[in-house]
């Protein structure tokens, strides 16, 4: 009889226990999406970001320490329960990335029945040693737990809180010391009960347990060293220009083109600055950044076949030529660095300044004179290029006017900008072949000198 009472005591201390293991509902916390929040430019997916179950999955390529990017992760709890996100469960071996969670609001709660965000930092914090690099690069893969755990232990059948276990110990330990403290050895029994009441808490508390896993997989690129404009490839200054590593290259370097068809040319650096009216919205890109010219003429034509220069850069005959008949001679890795550039450009005669998008442009007087006035309706949206104020080109002084001067097959030769004459509805404006700038008739045939960004 003894034993049977024995037996039902057991399996009544186990009830609290079973319960709760049939409705801990750890399935229904899950990774409902994950986004990128934030990241630095030369940070690349390789692949988007996914969620697989309880498994996210990153694939992504830096170059440069301090490279990070932000993942936006929402955890959806379905549960009956609150669930407590443990930011220091992220344990991770690499010496050379670095990850952290934070949550939106500081407070590191999921309650239950809803959705919050978290966020996943990383960043490429320590530089690989150039020893370890293979074929340019390295792989840094990593796996991590992020930890969920009930934010309230309790049973939700029974309503028995964490707490009330741990008092239920307490009780019956102090009960069966006072009970049998002259009689432990005869029962061993009653021990075995103190033992298991101890265990109960704990393994509510184990069951109450969601952990998230984080597959890591970042391509590390051995860094690009800047060495000349004149030297380099165009895939390394282009690198170079996007992740700020370009001190090498000075405003006025040059370099040599090959153009299928043209023959070898050479092109300068006419711009590297982007000051803050660069950013103001609707402000011509066109001398902002990393801005390289031709310093010859390539070919030569017209911007007008017929009729008026209504319409103005965006009817242009030449803005067609370069950008198609031109951009095609381009070498194939210089047409990868070029990026497309946001430009404005004043009107003609009873016209309206004109935006466009383009890889080629010609210039505008304002770009290279400084002069903002009648002919440059649209001199407030333009700056002027690094390297013509480097070499003392304004409007007030027209002593260096020689400097502007650009050939043709050898000899001086008037060339094309992009901009109309905004007194009259069928000329554009010019630089002549003596370096002072004017205007002609749309209809005649000058020098083409494109101007391109490199990104």
């Amino acid at each position: 009889m003894k034993r049977v009472l024995q037996l039902i005591i057991i399996c009544i201390l186990f009830i609290p226990l079973l319960v709760n293991a049939e409705t801990c509902d750890n399935d229904k916390v899950s990774i409902s999406s994950i986004t990128v929040d934030d990241k630095s430019d030369n940070v690349e997916e390789i692949n988007e970001a996914n969620v697989e179950g309880k498994d996210v999955n990153l694939n992504l390529n830096m170059s440069n320490v301090g490279d990070n990017i932000k993942y936006r992760i929402i955890i959806k709890n379905d549960s009956n329960d609150d669930y407590l996100l443990n930011k220091n469960s992220i344990k991770v071996s690499s010496d050379y990335i670095d990850y952290s969670i934070e949550s939106s609001d500081n407070n590191n709660v999921v309650k239950a029945k809803t959705a919050k965000a978290f966020y996943l930092n990383v960043l490429y914090k320590n530089q690989v040693p150039e020893d370890k690099f293979e074929n340019g690069s390295i792989n840094d893969n990593v796996t991590m737990k992020l930890n969920l755990s009930s934010g309230n232990v309790e049973n939700p059948n029974t309503g028995i809180k964490y707490f009330v276990f741990i008092l239920f110990v307490i009780t019956t330990m102090i009960v069966m010391f006072f009970i049998f403290k002259k009689k432990r050895k005869n029962n061993r029994f009653e021990f075995l009960i103190i033992g298991l009441v101890l265990l109960i808490p704990i393994g509510v508390k184990a069951l109450c347990n969601v952990d998230i896993n984080i597959n890591s997989n970042i391509k590390i690129d051995k860094p690009i060293v800047c060495g000349s404009f004149e030297n380099d490839s165009w895939d390394v200054i282009s690198h170079n220009v996007r992740n700020g590593n370009d001190s090498c290259y000075n405003v006025g370097d040059t370099k040599e083109v090959e153009l299928e068809g043209f023959g070898t040319h050479t092109v300068r650096i006419a711009n590297k600055s982007k000051p803050e009216e660069c950013n103001q919205n609707g402000f011509s890109q066109t001398a902002c950044g990393f801005v390289v010219e031709f310093t010859d003429i390539l070919y030569t034509g017209c911007p007008l076949y017929y009729g008026r220069s209504t319409g103005g850069w965006l009817n242009n005959e030449l803005r067609g030529s370069i950008n198609g008949y031109l951009y095609n001679k381009l070498p194939e890795e210089l047409k990868n660095a070029i990026i497309p550039t946001f430009i404005v450009t004043s009107h003609e005669l009873w016209g309206t300044d004109t935006e466009s998008t383009d890889k080629l442009y010609l210039l505008s007087m304002r770009e290279i004179w400084d002069y903002q006035g009648v002919y440059e309706t649209a001199g407030d949206r333009l700056r002027q290029l690094d390297y013509y104020r480097m070499i003392g080109i304004n409007t007030n002084d027209y002593s260096n006017k020689h400097l502007l001067i650009k050939q043709y097959n050898g000899e001086n030769f008037t060339w094309w900008l992009r901009m109309p004459d905004s007194g009259n509805y069928d000329a554009y404006m010019t630089v002549w072949n003596d370096g002072s700038i004017g205007y002609n008739g749309g209809l005649m045939s000058y020098g083409i000198s494109p101007v391109f960004r490199i990104g």
